[in-house]
């Protein structure tokens, strides 16, 4: 175990506008975040994480109306919007072009999600609103769930902030709103069937 010596939010911020990505607490696990914008600091996130480049990562984001320039269809996700702050991770339609990197949209879809962290909330204010979020792990093992976790996976070449051991410990549910029906891409703290109800019904 590597003694680690964690950042502070000052020094988080500054890594983030600097091009550097950073270790965050969410609700759900730990999370490596960089500035979506920096195809350069998205490229060295995917790198580090040992990710494919042409996988897209989620933005997390502190209010929904904060990407009303990059989502096709944002009054849409009102019918969902009790699920946030929370764990569930939609995957919807983007506007053409808004964002630079192919690492965060296809350029058709992009996956949201509002994390019920303090600390993550804070952070993604003072970085516009939004930030490209992928867990704190290598690909295909065990995500980080606290501070020391993501120290130990990546040694200290990472700023990490610490917020405590994070919640949930589980990944948030992945849903496919592009379509007429909700599809599941993956099952994680919120039960799909909820979330198909009240799509449906709302």
């Amino acid at each position: 175990m590597i003694e680690a010596r964690f950042s502070t939010e000052e020094e988080i911020i500054a890594a983030l506008k600097s091009g550097q990505i950073v270790g965050i607490p969410t609700d759900t696990v730990y999370g490596l975040a960089a500035d979506p914008l920096d195809s350069n600091a998205l490229k060295n996130l995917s790198e580090v994480k040992g990710r494919d480049m042409n996988q897209p990562i989620a933005v997390l984001f502190s209010e929904l109306s904060k990407l009303d320039s990059y989502i096709e269809n944002i009054d849409q996700l009102r019918r969902i919007e009790l699920f946030w702050p929370g764990a569930l991770t939609a995957i919807v339609r983007a506007k053409r072009g808004r964002l630079v990197s192919p690492l965060v949209t296809d350029q058709l879809t992009i996956g949201i999600r509002k994390p019920a962290n303090e600390a993550a909330i804070r952070i993604l204010e003072r970085m516009g609103g939004f930030l490209a979020v992928t867990s704190a792990n290598r690909h295909d093992q065990k995500p980080a769930k606290t501070a020391q976790e993501v120290t130990d996976i990546f040694d200290d070449r990472i700023p990490v902030f610490d917020g405590g051991v994070s919640l949930h410990g589980v990944a948030s549910t992945v849903v496919d709103f592009t379509g007429n029906i909700p599809r599941l891409l993956r099952q994680g703290v919120i039960e799909f069937e909820e979330v198909v109800t009240t799509w449906t019904t709302n």
